[in-house]
């Protein structure tokens, strides 16, 4: 098993009506030998299973080798477009990690690279009682 030491929290940038092909039509297109994330929660609150956690992402350069990377589907514009059912889906997503992965630090996509806004709110804040 890989050591974790990050859940990566992020959005996709995307229309937040896209589904799970959606998503990994993305990521062929890009040429990305793996998707961006290991989980994706649709506007729906359902989780979208990308990859298995044993492999890796692609989804924060310098930090994909030891960590897990979950996804909002949607944020466009910057903006934090989750529904309230996303929110369940993020909540429910994350403390599964949080319990197989317990000493793994929850944080923003924005906190290991500055440049983007992703998830365009504060998850590490957000989550941080998990």
């Amino acid at each position: 098993m890989r050591k974790i030491d990050y859940i990566i929290v992020h959005c996709t940038a995307s229309p937040a009506d896209w589904t799970k092909a959606d998503l990994e039509r993305c990521f062929d297109l890009n040429g990305w030998n793996s998707p961006g994330y290991h989980f994706a929660v649709m506007q729906n609150g359902c989780i979208a299973h990308l990859l298995p956690e044993q492999r890796i992402a692609n989804g924060a350069k310098g930090y994909n080798a030891n960590s897990i990377h979950v996804a909002y589907v949607g944020g466009m514009n910057g903006k934090d477009t989750r529904t309230e059912a996303q929110k369940r889906g993020l909540l429910a997503i994350l403390g599964r990690l949080k319990l197989t992965y317990p000493a793994a630090q929850i944080i923003s996509h924005h906190d290991v690279n500055v440049s983007k806004t992703c998830p365009n709110f504060d998850a590490t804040k957000e989550y941080c009682y998990l």
